[in-house]
């Protein structure tokens, strides 16, 4: 029984460890000064797609950044707002909107040694209940191994790579947004 007991704590540590071990994390840009588009299109105030001969690409830009969070479903999900960031570099290069916007995550290698402890505290958290709630009543464990493995699972940090990718466009006649 003991093996099984074991063994069922580490396949059951496994299981629990992949779904936590990632990072968790919201991106917002909630005051944009001109149109964006995800797409290779992008419209006026009035939501008609514009046509291609009524804007030009003026040039990609690439920003990347890390965002760190607990990693725990009972943590909040920390947020990032990229709006500041996209008006920037709009203005910098003389545009007037963004089309084919992306948004890439990316797992960081933090996340790969927080797995490995999110992994031991689940075995101590599964292992040490299954040795408490055995019938055998001469094992015992002490509740400070189950607390203290609990808390490294909703506590280990968890980071994301992001990088946000475009075309900065000039509108050839921007009054046809505003």
């Amino acid at each position: 029984m003991k093996n099984f007991t074991t063994t069922l704590a580490c396949l059951t540590s496994l299981l629990l460890t992949g779904c936590y071990a990632g990072s968790q994390f919201t991106i917002e840009a909630s005051h944009l000064d001109q149109p964006v588009s995800l797409s290779s299109t992008i419209h006026n105030n009035k939501l008609e797609v514009l046509k291609a001969g009524e804007y030009e690409e003026i040039g990609r830009f690439s920003v990347s950044f890390s965002g760190w969070s607990l990693g725990s479903p009972l943590s909040p999900n920390p947020k990032r707002d990229i709006s500041d960031v996209l008006n920037q570099i709009v203005k910098e290069k003389g545009g007037n909107g963004i089309t084919h916007l992306t948004i890439q995550a990316a797992n960081n290698p933090v996340n790969f040694v927080s797995m490995v402890l999110k992994g031991v505290s689940w075995f101590g958290v599964v292992l040490g209940s299954a040795i408490l709630l055995s019938s055998n009543p001469n094992k015992t464990v002490p509740i400070e191994m189950i607390a203290v493995s609990a808390a490294g699972i909703l506590f280990l940090p968890t980071v994301g790579d992001f990088t946000v990718e475009g075309m900065v466009v000039k509108i050839k006649q921007p009054e046809a947004w505003k």
